[in-house]
């Protein structure tokens, strides 16, 4: 218990030491810089456990392997967070896109891929939103029985759907993690937009390489 005490204390992520670290250096340096530098210093512990573990102990250079990963998984959520900052939901939905009947084929679904470049779907009746549709779940279905199966048959009726005012810096990681690949953005009952892991990690892509000084 004592030895995982003092290594839970290096001041390197993912341990505890590394937190205390960071919360020492944002005294002086961004939240963000404050991680880079905590991130960083756990990669260079990383490294030393490796080399520890090729020298002496092969079980010292998986702790270095997880230290490693932990530290850099870590530091790129904190970095992915500050980007997203005041970032809301309509400001990376998809506003134009085409929706699907529950009596429309999977053939429908072909079609707009090719014409449309849209792989997802809100499937609406008499105009209300009632179902989506991810391409994971109809492409599992055109292998296993074709593209004449109506997508009643497989549209997924309970779904989350967002606010346009949804901060995505608090709800970014639960996008990665929902079985729908598709949230809806709903605004006083109305569909006005779609939202994926795609549009944030496009979003993202061109924020981090936006000219320094230039406003997004």
């Amino acid at each position: 218990n004592l030895v995982l005490v003092l290594f839970n204390l290096l001041p390197a992520f993912p341990m505890d030491g590394g937190r205390v670290l960071r919360s020492l250096l944002a005294m002086v340096f961004s939240y963000d810089g404050a991680t880079a530098v905590a991130s960083a210093a756990g990669q260079v512990v990383a490294v030393l456990f490796m080399i520890a573990g090729i020298v002496s102990n092969p079980f010292l250079l998986i702790i270095g392997l997880f230290v490693f990963f932990g530290a850099e998984s870590e530091g790129r959520a904190v970095h992915v967070k500050s980007l997203l900052n005041g970032v809301l939901a309509k400001d990376v939905m998809v506003t134009d896109f085409v929706s699907l009947h529950p009596e429309d084929t999977i053939d429908r679904c072909l079609e707009l891929v090719t014409h449309r470049r849209q792989e997802d779907f809100p499937v609406l009746l008499d105009g209300h939103l009632i179902a989506v549709v991810s391409k994971t779940e109809w492409m599992a279905m055109l292998h296993k029985e074709g593209p004449q199966v109506r997508i009643a048959r497989l549209m997924q009726t309970g779904f989350i759907s967002l606010r346009p005012e949804a901060e995505l810096s608090r709800i970014y990681q639960d996008l990665w993690s929902l079985k729908q690949h598709i949230c809806p953005v709903i605004e006083d009952g109305v569909l006005v937009g779609l939202l994926t892991p795609d549009d944030v990690s496009r979003f993202l892509l061109v924020k981090e390489n936006w000219p320094a000084g230039q406003e997004a």
